[in-house]
């Protein structure tokens, strides 16, 4: 085989293998990170420890403050978690509600729009353009 055509072949392996590699890791990456966040809004401790670290305030007014912030994350947390439970209660009161007209694969088919709708994710429209016209 020619030298030149082994160096080619040799370059594009090598960029392909890269760009395998650092899909690999930048999903590692991702999931680690989420992970992290995940752990922070379940934990209202571990919350406060983080937003703590990150202020930059010397020992003494984090001391002070601490009391002040754990009190609130707490109850913050439980009203998250509140809601949370209100929240899916109404979703399976629409579900129960749907199946009197839809399908249940219908209502899947809707549940999963719906969800795509909450995340932010963009749909395509009539006419092709990703957001809907404005009247």
């Amino acid at each position: 085989m020619n030298t030149r055509l082994q160096s080619v072949l040799l370059l594009i392996s090598t960029l392909f293998v890269g760009i395998i590699l650092g899909f690999l890791i930048n999903g590692q990456f991702v999931k680690m990170r989420f992970a992290q966040h995940r752990e922070m809004f379940k934990n209202p401790e571990k919350r406060l420890e983080i937003i703590l670290d990150k202020s930059g305030l010397d020992d003494k007014k984090t001391q002070l403050i601490r009391p002040v912030l754990q009190s609130h994350f707490e109850k913050m947390h439980n009203i998250s978690q509140q809601h949370r439970a209100e929240f899916r209660g109404q979703m399976s009161q629409l579900k129960e509600e749907l199946l009197n007209y839809l399908s249940e694969e219908e209502v899947k088919k809707l549940g999963k729009e719906m969800r795509m709708f909450r995340k932010g994710r963009k749909h395509d429209h009539k006419g092709g353009s990703p957001h809907p016209p404005r009247p």
